[in-house]
C-alpha cells in the first residue's frame, strides 16, 4: 500500500474532535502533527486582504502586499465570499474551538510552527525539517512518516 510505503500528509484534517476521534479509532495515528501558529490579526490581514481579478481567471491579488500595478485592474478586483471579515473570524473560531478539543489527542506528537514569517520559505523549511526528522508511527508499521498539517483558515 502506498500509504504505508511513502507515508502521507493530511492538511486541516482532523477539523473536529468527532473527526479525530474516528481517525485514531481507525489504526491512524500521525508521527508528526505540525500546528501552524499565527496571530488572528496577521490571518485577517492575509486572508482578508485576498482579491482576484474577474476579466483573467485564476488571477489573485493582495491588496497590500501584492496589489497589480494597472489602477484598472485594481478598480475592478473582488473579494471572494469566504474571504470577508465576518467569515474568517468564524472560521477562526471553530478552529479556536476544535483544536482546543482535540490537542490532548496528539500532544505527545504536537510541534508548533511560527507560521507569521512574511516569507513562506521559511516556513516551509521549518515544516520540511521537522517532517524529515519524524519517525515512524508507534502503533502502526509503517516504515515512513505519517503528517497531519493543522493551523487556522
Amino acid at each position: 500500500d502506498e500509504c504505508s510505503a511513502k507515508g502521507w500528509v493530511l492538511v486541516g484534517f482532523p477539523k473536529t474532535l468527532e473527526q479525530a476521534q474516528l481517525f485514531l479509532a481507525m489504526g491512524n495515528l500521525p508521527s508528526l502533527v505540525l500546528v501552524l501558529a499565527v496571530p488572528e490579526a496577521y490571518t485577517l490581514d492575509r486572508v482578508c486582504g485576498r482579491r482576484y481579478d474577474p476579466e483573467n481567471e485564476g488571477a489573485m491579488f493582495h491588496i497590500t502586499r501584492n496589489p497589480p500595478s494597472e489602477p484598472e485592474v485594481l478598480a475592478r478586483l473582488k473579494q471572494r465570499p469566504e474571504d470577508a471579515e465576518e467569515v474568517v473570524r468564524s472560521q477562526l473560531a471553530d478552529y479556536r474551538r476544535a483544536h482546543g478539543q482535540m490537542a490532548h489527542l496528539f500532544r505527545s506528537t504536537t510541534y508548533r510552527v511560527d507560521a507569521s514569517d512574511p516569507k513562506d520559505s521559511e516556513v516551509s523549511a521549518q515544516v520540511s525539517k521537522l517532517v524529515a526528522s519524524a519517525p515512524a508511527p508507534s502503533r502502526a508499521p509503517r516504515p515512513a512518516p505519517a503528517v497531519a498539517l493543522l493551523g487556522p483558515p
